[in-house]
Parts: structure tokens; C-alpha cells; sequence
């Protein structure tokens, strides 16, 4: 529904208009309309259709009484804003309306009726159609109220189509007739003036209405129309795209609104409250008792409910992180045996193969001897190095890592950047697990990631310190890849880092992975 429409509707649904007609009403219909909105005030809806169902079944009443039945199912419809209903009962009564002998007064006030119930539901050229055939008529019948609104509706017909002369003469029109029968209600045209004026770039008049218009809404002290007016201010200057004068009176509505709404929830304690104190005692303490019991029983089951979930749901990670552990602990063995198969195959393959061909060698050449020499240390070197980094604690961690990262740039076609600001506020053997996690996260850019660049960051912050590793490489489905059971570089990072009492932290996507590593300094 456009703002426009939800405005009028509200403001249609506010007067409702529940005219009754010029003939004169029997003694049956009176007591009945009192009955309908005694109960409709009270939210009673169900019970109000019940009993205008049973008046509508009676043996014996007139066609005029079945026609003002219908009718008040019309006004109980519209409160429940059941305009489908509505629309089919005011069929209904013009049914028997028409057989009465004021079925022309009849005919003109029900139209008037649809005309209003069709303009509420937006379905505004059948409303067109409505008014023009009241219009041939010279509105005969209609009393002044809902001729009023009948101009209103027109003229703002008038202003949807750009007819804005127009739209304003019949606006004038209007305001007669609610100035001489319901004068506090001016507001309502006032409105939709501002709305008329905001399209006709009319501001200093927005303003003189706006003015008018909060004077008779406070005099006559309806907040509702208060609200109204600034709505349509704010509307009027966004349709006119000046944004901040919106803005401005939006939050005038705003405010006001939040303010209405607390006096009114106020208002209906305090009549709640009335009614309370006018139960009979015995029967408020019974219901007091019922609630209590219903209360206690309700957040003894929550309590039970939260307990429940707390356990199954401790149980639940418990589980899980045994499955992780023993996950890691079977690849942990894995991993040692490949890496004793790699050792195996490096001593063999490269050491063994050049000792035996040092031995087997005849000439007297020194340099080949010699360079078969080197070759021999570069490779005990290599895998030395594999498995402890070289004079690791002379060096330290970070001469150690530059080490590893200048290795793994020659290695593989990778460029990695570092920044680290490290004082060494950790233990050695710290130190080391700090080494291998780095060195874990680099093999895996290296291996799966497709990076071309990574980067390498450590800094030392008050009471902990933070290991980053970066890479430009494709990334993954972290939950999913940590589930996989082929996560074991990233469960052996976890796992090192709360040996340190730590936490590590792995976000990934197309652009890169980021591993994020926080190591408590014991002091």
C-alpha cells in the first residue's frame, strides 16, 4: 500500500462516518445499534455478530429492519477491517433497502457507504463511479457528515490526476461542511491540503495550514490529528525531494508518536485496572491462583527445557572434540610415519647413492671428489633442517624465520613478505611451537593454496602475542575442510597453540586465507 493510501485510510478509518438514516428508526433498531457498538467498543466482535445474527433471523421483522441488520454487520466488518464483508452486506441491505418505502434515501445513503469502503481499499475508479452517481443526484439524501467526506474523497481524486484548481475547490467544500457539523475534525482537510499545496509548490500556505491545523488539534485535543499533520508535512516535502525538511518533521512524528503510544498503553492499564478492582474478590484470588501455579509450572518447564539443551548440548562439543582429538591423534601418527618413510627415503635415495659412488670412484680428480663432498652436506643439511631448524636457539625466532622464508622463496615460486615486531617475551620451547605453526601455514600455501604471495606478520601487544599468516591463494570452506578429516596442518596449528594456552582463529575465501594466532604472555 503506497504511504498516500495508508494516510487516508487511516484517517477514513478514524471518523468512519456511521451515519444513520433519515427515517426514523423503531424502537428494535435503536436498542440494537446501542448493543453493536457498546460491544464493537469493548473488541466484542464475535459477540456482535451473534447478535445481529439473531436479530437478522427473527420471524416477523420488516425489510427496513433486515436493511439496518445488514448494516450494523457493515459497521462491525469495517472495525475489523474486513472490507470484503463489508462491500458484500452493504449488498445485502440495499437488497432490502430498496423494497422499503424510502428506497431512494436508502439507495443514496448506502452508496455513499461503498463509495467509502471502496476508497479505503485503494480500488479508487469504482469509488469514481460511486460518487458520480451520488453527484447526479445533487447528493440527495446524505446528511452533512458523509457528503463532507464524499467531497473530500473527490477532491482527492482530483489531486491524484494533477487537477489541482479543482482538488482545491472541492477541499473548500468540504471544510464547510465539517467546520458547521464537526469542526474538530477540520484537521483532516488541512492535511490533505498540505499534501494538495506541497504539489503545487504552494510552501508559505503548507505552512498557514500546518499552523491551523495543530491550533485545532490541540484545542479540540486529538493527538491523532497532531500526528496526522506532520506526517503529511513530511510527505508533502518528500514528494517535493526536499529530503531535509522531511526529514525534519518525520522526526517531529516520530517523537510525538512514541509518546501517544505510551499514553495510550498508560490509558488501557489504568482501565484495566479499573475493571480489575470491580471482579468479584473470590473469584480474582481463584484466577490469581490459577496464574501462579500456570506461571510456576511454565518456568519450571523452561528451566528444565535450559538444562536439557545445556547438557546435550555440553555433550554434544564434548563429542566433538574427543572426535577432533582422536581424528588428530591418528593422523599425528600418520604424519610420523610418513615423515620417518621420507627420512628413510632421503638417506637412501641422495646420502647412500653418493657414498657408494664416492667409494666406487677411480680418478684422482679433487674437485669432483669434492664437490660430491658438498653435495653430501647440502643434503644431511636439508634434512637436518626438516627436522629442527639449525642452531634455532643461538639464532632465535626471528633470524629463524627469515631463514625459512628465504628457503621457501627459492624452493617455490612464492614471494613472502614479514613484519615482525617480536622482543622475546616467550619461552624457547614457545618459541619453537610459534616456528612450526608458521612454518605449517607456509607448507600449506605452498601445497594447496595456488598463492603467489604471502605475508607474515608478528606483533608484540600488551599481554599476548599475535601470529598472522596471509595468502593471495584461492581459500576454501573452512567448517567444511576442518570436518573433512584432511585438515591436519590446520588441527596440528590449533592444537600447538593451546598447548600455549592460545587460540587460533582461520577465515578463508576466494581472495586469500588469513590465519590468526593470539599467544598469552606469561609474566
Amino acid at each position: 500500500m503506497k504511504p498516500k493510501a495508508i494516510i487516508y485510510l487511516s484517517v477514513s478509518i478514524l471518523l468512519c462516518f456511521n451515519f444513520g438514516f433519515s427515517v426514523a428508526q423503531s424502537n428494535p433498531i435503536k436498542k440494537l445499534a446501542k448493543q453493536v457498538y457498546a460491544l464493537n467498543n469493548a473488541a466484542k466482535y464475535d459477540s456482535s455478530i451473534q447478535l445481529i445474527y439473531r436479530f437478522l433471523h427473527q420471524s416477523g421483522i420488516s425489510d427496513y429492519e433486515k436493511c439496518e441488520g445488514f448494516m450494523q454487520l457493515t459497521f462491525t466488518y469495517k472495525r475489523l477491517f474486513d472490507y470484503n464483508n463489508v462491500l458484500k452486506y452493504l449488498d445485502s441491505a440495499l437488497d432490502y433497502g430498496v423494497k422499503t418505502p424510502n428506497s431512494r434515501a436508502i439507495y443514496n445513503q448506502i452508496s455513499a457507504e461503498k463509495a467509502f469502503a471502496l476508497f479505503d481499499t485503494q480500488r479508487y475508479a469504482e469509488a469514481d463511479s460511486c460518487m458520480k452517481k451520488l453527484a447526479q443526484t445533487n447528493y440527495q439524501f446524505l446528511e452533512e457528515s458523509p457528503l463532507s467526506y464524499i467531497y473530500m474523497q473527490e477532491a482527492y481524486l482530483l489531486y491524484l490526476n494533477k487537477e489541482y484548481s479543482q482538488a482545491n475547490d472541492r477541499y473548500n467544500l468540504a471544510m464547510v461542511l465539517i467546520r458547521k457539523v464537526k469542526p474538530c475534525h477540520l484537521p483532516m482537510i488541512y492535511g490533505k491540503k498540505i499534501e494538495l499545496y506541497g504539489a503545487m509548490n504552494l510552501e508559505d500556505s503548507m505552512q498557514q495550514l500546518y499552523t491551523l491545523s495543530l491550533q485545532s488539534a490541540q484545542s479540540c485535543g486529538i493527538s491523532k490529528y497532531i500526528l496526522y499533520t506532520n506526517q503529511m508535512m513530511s510527505l508533502a516535502f518528500k514528494n517535493k525531494k526536499n529530503y531535509e525538511k522531511a526529514l525534519f518533521y518525520q522526526l517531529i512524528y516520530d517523537s510525538l508518536n512514541e509518546a501517544y503510544n505510551s499514553k495510550d498503553h498508560l490509558d488501557k492499564i489504568t482501565e484495566f485496572e479499573k475493571k480489575y478492582e470491580t471482579e468479584k474478590k473470590d473469584y480474582s484470588l481463584k484466577m490469581q491462583a490459577k496464574s501462579i501455579m500456570q506461571l510456576i509450572t511454565v518456568i519450571i518447564g523452561l528451566i528444565l527445557i535450559g538444562f536439557l539443551y545445556i547438557v546435550l548440548n555440553s555433550r554434544k562439543k564434548l563429542k566433538k572434540e574427543k572426535d577432533i582429538s582422536i581424528l588428530y591423534t591418528k593422523q599425528l601418527f600418520e604424519k610420523s610415519e610418513e615423515e620417518r618413510k621420507r627420512i628413510a627415503a632421503d638417506l637412501h635415495d641422495s646420502i647412500n647413492n653418493e657414498l657408494l659412488n664416492l667409494k666406487s670412484f677411480n680418478g684422482n680428480n679433487d674437485d669432483v671428489i669434492n664437490d660430491k663432498i658438498d653435495g653430501i652436506i647440502n643434503d644431511i643439511r636439508n634434512i637436518s633442517r626438516n627436522l629442527h631448524p639449525v642452531l634455532f636457539e643461538s639464532l632465535g625466532l626471528k633470524m629463524s624465520l627469515e631463514n625459512l622464508f628465504d628457503r621457501l622463496q627459492k624452493q617455490h615460486q612464492i614471494i613472502i613478505h614479514s613484519e615482525i615486531n617480536y622482543s622475546k617475551n616467550l619461552t624457547a620451547n614457545a618459541e619453537l611451537q610459534v616456528y612450526r605453526m608458521v612454518q605449517e601455514a607456509l607448507i600449506n600455501t605452498v601445497k594447496y593454496a595456488g598463492a603467489y604471495a604471502a605475508k607474515v606478520t608478528i606483533e608484540t601487544q600488551q599481554n599476548f602475542i599475535q601470529i598472522q599468516i596471509r595468502d593471495s591463494g584461492k581459500g576454501f570452506q573452512v567448517a567444511e575442510k576442518m570436518k573433512s578429516g584432511k585438515a591436519f596442518g590446520l588441527h596440528n596449528i590449533i592444537q600447538r597453540s593451546k598447548v600455549l594456552g592460545g587460540e587460533t582463529n582461520i577465515e578463508s575465501n576466494e581472495k586469500g586465507t588469513t590465519i590468526t594466532i593470539k599467544i598469552p604472555i606469561k609474566k
